[in-house]
């Protein structure tokens, strides 16, 4: 891992989980003391974090997490819908037994997620399901735009888990949303696979800008 990478990676998980709200300053001159970084490193970081919509890069006024905004979040999981539904597709006749266990396998540790209400864990394994279907359709371009997407919508997925009362059951309920997806994908069956998937993205969808449209995530 590059210097550039260790600063993308530590400064996009503070992001997500919200260390670094949304609409708060990026201070750069103690990110590069904090992480014993140079200029170029944090600056490569930086730019790939802007590309992704993460931050926000002004010349004149320094560097800022991106607010969280409907129009915002909306766009983007527009734009996973049309992705995914078609990488599922692809999936559903690409992918081996060994890929489609792989699925299974990322959830084997559910119920220690859960018990410890590690709401970063489970964000992380929904991030390597969606990321291994991409993977399986062998396209690298659809594989990168998704992966620019995600984190988008993985911000929200901080505030649906920080949000719950029990925390243990949401992340129950958020691995479970997942098995139908597999089990189109492990049938063969595009048709099946492209519908499971639009079902799990929306769902998720409609229940996070619900919380944003009644107030409950400030």
């Amino acid at each position: 891992m590059t210097m550039a990478e260790y600063a993308y990676d530590y400064i996009k998980d503070r992001i997500i989980s919200q260390e670094f709200p949304p609409a708060s300053t990026v201070d750069t001159g103690r990110l590069m003391k904090q992480l014993e970084v140079g200029k170029t490193p944090l600056r490569e970081a930086l730019q790939r974090l802007a590309f992704e919509k993460l931050i926000m890069i002004s010349p004149r006024r320094g560097t800022f997490v991106s607010d969280i905004s409907i129009v915002q979040l909306q766009q983007a999981f527009d734009a996973r819908l049309l992705v995914e539904r078609y990488t599922a597709r692809i999936a559903a006749t690409t992918m081996t037994e060994e890929q489609i266990t792989g699925l299974r396998d990322l959830f084997n540790d559910t119920d220690d997620i859960a018990v410890q209400g590690d709401y970063m864990a489970s964000i992380s394994v929904d991030q390597q399901f969606h990321c291994l279907i991409a993977k399986a359709g062998h396209n690298e371009y659809l594989r990168d735009f998704l992966s620019m997407l995600l984190p988008v919508t993985m911000r929200l997925w901080h505030y649906v888990h920080r949000l719950a009362k029990d925390s243990g059951a949401k992340i129950r309920e958020a691995h479970q949303r997942h098995f139908p997806v597999i089990e189109a994908l492990a049938s063969g069956d595009p048709d099946a696979a492209e519908k499971a998937m639009a079902n799990h993205i929306i769902t998720f969808r409609d229940e996070a800008l619900e919380l944003i449209m009644h107030g409950e995530m400030g």
